[in-house]
């Protein structure tokens, strides 16, 4: 082959595989930037001691007293179902699983209306994803665990077989074989890959998933494929199309062809969330917590420094709790605040309801972006 076909090519493929990554950068958002001013109000008045769980699916999960148990509550604020739970999850894909007796583990699956989905518990299964759940069964009496999948249906998929097993994401899955080899199966429960070499592998993102041995990491392909070969550093999952990365204590960030895109300069560093990281350059507190977090988008420019504010958390939604002198509040991308810092106490939006506390009770903030109603 002559020297300018072989250069014509190889650019080919870079680009071809350049187009494969970017098909797979769908759906994730742009840093909320606005300038806007958003409504909100006080939806559910503060009358709770604890919550436990954020709204998913139109649900939260709050104590009204530190004596009680946990209790679903609505949108309105009304406790549902009539009964409390020892320990509960967030509703996915139409259920949760909730343990009933103290110190069981054992733990059943609910619908919108506090109905089982079956007679049977299961040893802390894990939340629906994509129509399937990750059942763990005790087959021998004696906790030899394997692992299968139960439908919506509450129908286990074949018999609980499986060494390991990942939740469905974007529409395939990771099972471990007992010869350790793993395979990817789509939800039509078919092996699109099989007898994969690897000590670990997890759940896809952005079409790839992050595969371990030993120390090293790479990214297959849902055939299977090392479409990023195996690296001697310490890799997250790909989300919004990066991925963390730690090399020589610090962290940065790779793109989906292998590329390190942002340096390791950061002594924290989050997955991108709705457009945006939280990182740190600043050291450790004595506790071993980087409290100190600044924004940057996705070329590593900085939105927010890190001093700005005390702290900050995870964007969702578009918005992030920010504390400032003990007070928390919520802002943009850019840091510009949005929701007064105000509150004893903030958590993160979920489903447009965020809790906060005042005076030592929670309620929730309900976000109107259709007008202006301040509280």
């Amino acid at each position: 082959m002559k020297k300018g076909t072989l250069l014509f090519v190889i650019a080919l493929a870079a680009l071809s595989f350049s187009a494969q990554a970017q098909k797979r950068l769908v759906g994730y958002h742009s840093p909320n930037l606005s300038t806007r001013n958003i409504g909100y109000e006080m939806a559910i008045k503060p009358q709770f001691d604890y919550i436990a769980l954020d709204f998913s699916e139109g649900f939260a999960c709050v104590r009204v007293t530190m004596a009680d148990k946990h209790t679903y509550i609505d949108t309105t604020g009304k406790l549902v179902f009539g009964k409390q739970f020892v320990n509960v999850n967030p509703f996915s894909g139409g259920y949760a699983a909730v343990e009933v007796e103290p110190g069981s583990a054992d733990y059943t699956f609910i619908d919108h209306n506090g109905k089982p989905l079956t007679d049977k518990t299961f040893r802390m299964p894990r939340n629906f994803s994509e129509g399937y759940a990750v059942i763990k069964v005790d087959v021998s009496g004696g906790g030899h665990y394997r692992y299968t999948y139960m439908d919506t249906k509450g129908k286990l998929i074949g018999e609980p077989r499986y060494l390991a097993a990942t939740n469905f994401s974007e529409g395939y899955a990771a099972i471990q074989g007992n010869n350790k080899n793993w395979m990817v199966i789509n939800k039509r429960i078919v092996a699109t890959a099989n007898n994969l070499p690897y000590e670990e592998v997890y759940q896809f993102h952005d079409g790839l998933a992050r595969v371990r041995v030993g120390e090293r990491y790479g990214f297959i392909d849902t055939a299977g494929n090392l479409e990023i070969p195996m690296q001697d550093f310490w890799c997250d999952d790909f989300s919004e199309g990066l991925c963390v990365i730690k090399k020589g204590g610090r962290f940065g960030y790779m793109d989906m062809t292998g590329k390190v895109v942002i340096p390791c300069r950061f002594t924290y560093a989050e997955p991108f969330s709705w457009g945006v990281a939280l990182v740190s350059e600043s050291a450790p507190d004595e506790s071993g917590m980087v409290t100190e977090r600044g924004v940057i988008d996705h070329d590593g420019n900085f939105l927010v420094e890190e001093k700005k504010f005390d702290f900050i958390e995870t964007f969702s939604e578009g918005y992030a709790v920010a504390v400032k002198d003990g007070k928390y509040g919520f802002i943009t991308a850019n840091g510009r605040v949005v929701i007064p810092m105000i509150y004893e106490k903030a958590r993160s939006f979920h489903d447009g309801y965020a809790a906060v506390r005042v005076n030592r009770k929670w309620g929730f903030l309900k976000l109107d972006l259709t007008g202006e109603k301040p509280f």
